[in-house]
């Protein structure tokens, strides 16, 4: 085989595979699609406020915690005794979305027994 004959080979190798190589690339670019999307999203306020009588409600933490009154002395309970103290939640002026409260225990008694007199019944 002379010089010239595999220069002849070497060429129409490297033009099959650039003709392979350009068809690859158009047909990738055919099969490829963007789609974006722009939109602007907001969250909602949320805040429960607390009271232990009925009256100055506000947000309590852990280390600001609302002390209790509870109807008897701690020395006079004992374990088949339940003992309860009024508390009342709302959600602050600054919410802006609404709630559901679930409660997590069962009221025991009478609510009589339990809200003092100076609340708004």
């Amino acid at each position: 085989m002379s010089q010239k004959e595999k220069n002849r080979k070497i060429r129409a190798i490297l033009a099959g595979g650039m003709v392979l190589g350009v068809g690859a690339a158009v047909t990738l670019a055919a099969w490829s699609d963007s789609e974006f999307a722009e939109g602007i999203f907001g969250t909602g306020a949320f805040d429960l406020e607390g009271s232990a009588t009925g009256i100055g409600y506000s947000s309590h933490t852990e280390g600001n915690a609302v002390d209790l009154s509870f109807p008897l002395d701690a020395s006079e309970i004992s374990a088949d005794q339940t003992i309860q103290a009024p508390f009342a939640v709302r959600l602050s002026e600054a919410t802006t979305e609404n709630a559901n409260v679930t409660m997590a225990a069962e009221f025991v008694g009478s609510i009589n027994e339990l809200v003092p007199e100076s609340w708004t019944r």
